[in-house]
């Protein structure tokens, strides 16, 4: 159900020309010699509960969060700030991207306008500078 989704978003990611990857979320910070310095990963983190609105349609929210990582060397001062502004602007580019990004399939929108909705940082996670940037949207079946 979701797949379709993930595919236009990772197609529609794959236009920020600085990023080496895009894939499902599964995760991979746990994985010893990832070997892309930075990239994306989709999740959906929330459960597809549907509400009937009718006696033949439904309706469920959908949150997508795009995880923007980036690998640097962390040296005893830090993480410089030339890498913190190159991983910033590479998730500043996921929310220009997906702002009101509409997935479509075959010509058929699979849901609802993605509308920005949150943004956190981490700043060290098993090694990866990472940032989340969140949508919100919905899906009628």
């Amino acid at each position: 159900m979701l797949n379709n989704i993930y595919s236009a978003i990772k197609l529609q990611l794959s236009s920020i020309e600085t990023a080496e990857n895009t894939q499902w979320f599964n995760m991979q910070y746990e994985n010893k010699g990832w070997p892309f310095a930075n990239g994306f990963f989709v999740e959906f983190p929330d459960a597809l509960d549907f509400e009937f609105i009718s006696n033949s349609a439904r309706k469920a929210a959908v949150k997508v969060r795009i995880h923007a990582y980036s690998k640097f060397v962390q040296t005893q001062d830090g993480v410089s700030d030339s890498e913190v502004l190159t991983h910033e602007t590479l998730a500043l580019a996921v929310k220009t991207a997906l702002e009101r990004f509409a997935p479509e399939k075959d010509s058929v929108q699979l849901t609802k306008p993605l509308l920005f909705s949150g943004w956190r940082h981490w700043h060290r996670l098993n090694g990866w500078m990472v940032t989340y940037i969140e949508f919100n949207t919905s899906i009628l079946l």
